[in-house]
């Protein structure tokens, strides 16, 4: 027989079509059976495939149970530190990782008893692939007597009272979220856009932290916007500016960095400040709310500009020149923080050629934080930053 073949053998049965001649009743024979090519291609399929689930297992196995800490938040009474921890099940896929799940929790303790330590899920999704997280998208704000925290991220608001751990989750349904502020110790204020028709309308709200979404009231509202944010990076928030205690916002009216406009919250009423042809960037308030520095960049003669005004007096100062001697011409894109010193004197600037600086506009002077702490350094000296929150 051929090599080629394989062999049956056994007795024929009756409607067998092979005949064998001389002999009577039943008999043996050899029939060539085609031998199946196929079955190895399946085999190798199924070692694959369980390969793949054991890297699979072992790979998630490695990675399980990773916590990374992300922002700490210490309350104004300085009596109690929140901060946000992630934890994420990732496995490598190509020259990415993928995150299997990721759950954001909130976690707070008392600062003389950080052991007793306290939990709450905040968050949570599944496959996706790794890079800027869920506490990247999420902010902290203490209430002004230090007993509740706010936690926001683009669709939701959750109030958390720390005395007795009870939180409520304030819905905003299909609004995203740019901004928000403590009113007082049991009113917010937050700024929401909505996309309805194709028509984008950004509305500010203020709300009691007890009140329903149906009880909130409206200050202001523009629609015909040019765009609908997905969410905000820390990178990118707020677009709105809220006066330590409540009592201002300024913002870019018509957009994010439309012409600079101040709200009276008290009053609800809006009036343009600047120039006409300047976009708004960034501010920085006063803790007591008497004065206000912001960074416009004027598109009429395509520069960076700095504008002080006392709210007391009404009165605005252009800082530009003052702030382009110091830091270097033309005057760079700087980052400022959002409230100056806690004495009222300086705002915290900062520049990456140009290294921190503590800024005191009247009577101006410039303090280059940065060179003092890295003298002879020419570039990228080292920033300084005050903030309520931290990233780690």
């Amino acid at each position: 027989m051929s090599n080629k073949h394989q062999t049956h053998r056994g007795p024929l049965e009756p409607d067998d079509q092979t005949s064998i001649q001389g002999q009577e009743g039943p008999q043996s024979c050899e029939v060539p059976i085609p031998r199946r090519r196929g079955r190895w291609k399946y085999v190798g399929i199924y070692i694959a495939v369980l390969g793949l689930v054991l890297l699979l297992v072992a790979t998630v196995g490695a990675y399980a149970g990773t916590v990374q800490t992300g922002r700490i938040c210490f309350s104004p009474s300085g009596s109690s530190i929140a901060w946000l921890a992630t934890e994420s099940v990732t496995i490598p896929w190509g020259p990415e990782n993928l995150d299997l799940s990721e759950v954001l929790s909130l976690r707070w303790c008392s600062v003389h008893d950080p052991h007793q330590q306290h939990y709450v899920k905040i968050a949570s999704r599944h496959f996706k692939l790794s890079g800027t997280g869920l506490s990247a998208e999420t902010h902290m704000y203490f209430s002004p007597d230090s007993r509740h925290l706010a936690v926001i991220w683009p669709k939701n608001i959750m109030i958390l009272d720390l005395a007795t751990g009870d939180h409520r989750k304030l819905p905003t349904y299909d609004e995203i979220l740019s901004s928000f502020a403590w009113l007082n110790d049991t009113t917010i204020g937050y700024v929401s856009y909505t996309k309805q028709q194709d028509v984008i309308t950004r509305t500010f709200w203020r709300q009691g932290i007890a009140e329903d979404q149906a009880e909130r009231t409206a200050m202001y509202q523009e629609s015909e916007l040019q765009e609908l944010p997905l969410w905000f990076y820390q990178y990118d928030w707020p677009r709105e500016y809220w006066s330590p205690r409540g009592t201002w916002v300024i913002f870019g009216r018509h957009g994010k960095e439309g012409q600079p406009s101040l709200l009276h919250i008290p009053e609800g009423t809006i009036r343009s400040i600047g120039r006409a042809d300047s976009h708004f960037k960034k501010a920085s308030w006063r803790s007591d709310e008497t004065r206000l520095m912001w960074i416009a960049y004027n598109s009429t003669a395509e520069a960076y500009e700095v504008f002080l005004l006392d709210l007391v007096s009404d009165q605005t100062t252009d800082l530009t020149e003052e702030f382009t001697q110091s830091l270097g011409k033309p005057l760079p894109d700087i980052e400022i923080d959002r409230e100056w010193t806690p004495d009222g004197k300086y705002v915290v600037a900062n520049d990456s050629g140009c290294g921190g600086h503590l800024i005191q506009p009247r009577p101006w002077r410039a303090i280059a934080i940065g060179k003092m702490m890295a003298p002879g350094s020419e570039k990228y000296l080292p920033v300084v930053r005050r903030q309520p929150a931290v990233n780690m």
